[in-house]
């Protein structure tokens, strides 16, 4: 049962797959909507697979106590309890039970995936402000500050050698 999966989730690296370089933003903001697409594509086919087994499960286990409220073992008095020994029993129960907690599993990794991706995408957008007011820019000393800066060190040069010149 279940759609072909396009994403093999144990090849995936949550941590490189949300790293941004920031030398490179521009490739980051081309690939963000594609993964975006394949990862919350992936989310959705886990989710309709993972709701497909559920309903498979709950039918299985009514057909299965609708046996046994019909047809009860020889020698078992059907309570509450027994009945659900009996359906809990069962391999197809077993069987499908096993399947939810894969497909659980496979959705809540990609639903954590598909929530990397947003907040990566919040990332792109504050490190893009960032870059447009300059942030990462190297500083610009103005001339005019380093022109002050050397009249005020030479100011000091010219008084210490005039006061060099009165003691000496």
């Amino acid at each position: 049962m279940g759609p072909k999966r396009g994403v093999e989730l144990s090849k995936v690296d949550p941590a490189e797959l949300v790293k941004i370089d920031l030398e490179k933003l521009d490739q980051a903001w081309l690939a963000q909507p594609r993964l975006m697409a394949v990862f919350g594509d992936e989310m959705a086919r886990a989710h309709a697979e993972m709701m497909g087994v559920d309903a498979e499960l709950k039918r299985t286990l009514a057909e299965i106590k609708l046996l046994y409220r019909k047809h009860p073992p020889s020698g078992i008095k059907i309570t509450e309890s027994a009945l659900q020994e009996l359906v809990d029993s069962e391999s197809s129960v077993r069987r499908l039970r096993e399947q939810l907690v894969k497909c659980t599993e496979r959705y809540e990794r990609l639903r954590a995936l598909v929530f990397a991706l947003e907040n990566r995408k919040s990332a792109l957008e504050n490190l893009v402000r960032l870059y447009n007011s300059e942030y990462f820019s190297m500083p610009v000393v103005k001339i005019e500050h380093e022109i002050q800066k050397h009249r005020v060190r030479n100011k000091l040069a010219e008084e210490s050698r005039h006061d060099s010149k009165k003691k000496g």
